[in-house]
């Protein structure tokens, strides 16, 4: 059994399971007489008797198969008559890349699940070659909902080559990340963009809500809504929209900070960001415990490491969004928020289990105190407000209770450059994000629909 567990068959398929899935696209448990005894050929000689290996492997294949099949019959465990019909020709092979295991999503899914086991000390030998058993949080049903719905929401005519669209989803109270979709297939491209991430725009203004309502504000307290809005410093923030001079939408110069978040108002966030005592220290610092990994990594704040580089700063418009994150920690930080202010550490993997049967390591179930109980039930209000009433009413038809929140980015040309909803029900907090080729490229004037 040990052997079977963990011997190479050929095609990066180390142990019978994963050779069934190789050769022949099916469980171990579910493999005929013929399947069976073709991979009992291939691990003789993997490289020499895969099929796939040109017309020469192939006859190597059927006679070392044809001998398995006569061993088989002259110990008994099947008929002659049983020998003789199977050896008569090779079972059909459906075609699969030799690299088929981590085609699709399943590459991406693998990747997330060996990063996380090199984290926990697990070496490249144990991993790949001593029969550990690894059972991950993924569900067949969360994974199959995320591409699902990618594939529904998706304008048509636009394929992942150049428009790149991530999903995260993490389950409130656990950090288990149930189902994910990281862009196009692994075999096509190995960036993984629900880990990668992209510029977050205002799904980061919670944090800035969060943050001030830890530090005596309300939802009732008021701020800036008219644009543009002017620093002390000279810098200058201005809502979206024109405005009627051009300059972004006015708002009115005192909205409260329920309606500043269902409308998404950049200058009040920004007024709110410089009225809270060290603001932009204190919104990182709240970031940060709900589930975004510091720039520099820091054991109290661990998270599945972002792609593109952390580059959270805590600046004057830190609150806009501006730093790149990924959709699997924004999905955390959401559901931190709707589990009370608890936040638990997103992960991958459950457990891990050897080749004896022992188990070697476990997820220890845990959380800690990210923000208070009534911070937390006012941010979680006010987010639900925002698809109640203001920006992210599309979800309304879930119809079930939800709260969440839109957001854009703009690179450098001052092009809309990703488009966000992270947003969560008591079950579930899932996050999506649109960036199109390098993460900077614009989409508003290319992308037919994107808010």
């Amino acid at each position: 059994e040990n052997y079977l567990n963990t011997i190479y068959f050929g095609r990066g398929a180390y142990g019978i399971q994963a050779a069934a899935r190789a050769y022949f696209d099916t469980d171990a448990k579910n493999l005929k007489l013929p399947q069976s005894a073709v991979l009992a050929s291939v691990l003789n000689n993997p490289s020499n008797f895969d099929p796939d290996n040109g017309k020469d492997a192939r006859e190597a294949l059927k006679e070392r198969y044809q001998y398995v099949l006569s061993g088989m019959a002259d110990l008994g465990t099947i008929t002659a008559d049983q020998a003789d019909k199977a050896s008569r020709h090779l079972p059909k092979f459906p075609k699969i890349a030799a690299e088929s295991q981590y085609g699709g999503q399943k590459g991406h899914m693998l990747t997330l699940v060996k990063d996380e086991l090199h984290a926990l000390g697990f070496t490249d030998e144990e991993i790949d070659g001593s029969g550990l058993r690894v059972t991950t949080t993924f569900t067949p049903k969360a994974m199959k909902a995320a591409e699902e719905g990618v594939k529904e929401a998706k304008p048509e005519g636009f394929g992942d080559k150049e428009l790149h669209v991530a999903v995260a989803s993490v389950e409130p109270g656990t950090g288990a990340l149930r189902g994910f979709y990281g862009g196009q297939d692994y075999l096509n491209s190995q960036i993984n963009w629900a880990s990668a991430g992209g510029m977050v725009g205002s799904t980061f203004k919670p944090f800035t809500l969060a943050t001030a309502l830890q530090n005596g504000f309300s939802l009732k307290d008021t701020f800036e809504g008219n644009s543009p809005y002017e620093f002390p410093d000279g810098l200058t923030v201005r809502n979206e929209g024109t405005g009627s001079d051009g300059l972004g939408n006015d708002y009115g110069s005192a909205v409260d900070a329920t309606y500043a978040l269902e409308e998404s108002i950049n200058t009040a966030f920004v007024d709110m960001s410089a009225s809270i005592p060290d603001g932009p220290d204190k919104i990182l610092e709240t970031a940060n415990k709900l589930g975004i990994p510091p720039a520099e990594a820091d054991k109290r704040y661990p998270g599945i490491p972002d792609a593109s580089g952390p580059d959270l700063e805590s600046d004057a418009l830190i609150t806009l969004g501006k730093a790149r994150l990924s959709a699997i920690n924004m999905a955390n930080a959401y559901a931190s928020i709707d589990n009370g202010g608890q936040r638990a550490n997103v992960h991958v993997i459950n457990k891990v289990v050897d080749q004896n049967g022992e188990q070697v390591w476990s997820y220890k179930q845990a959380t800690s105190d990210a923000m208070g109980k009534d911070v937390a039930a006012d941010t979680s209000y006010a987010l639900q407000q925002v698809v109640q009433n203001g920006t992210g009413q599309a979800a309304l038809a879930l119809g079930r209770p939800a709260a969440g929140k839109t957001g854009t980015a703009t690179n450098g040309k001052d092009e809309v450059s990703s488009a966000w909803f992270v947003g969560y029900t008591p079950q579930l907090s899932t996050a999506v994000m649109y960036v199109r080729g390098d993460g900077d490229d614009q989409l508003d004037g290319w992308l037919p629909s994107y808010f």
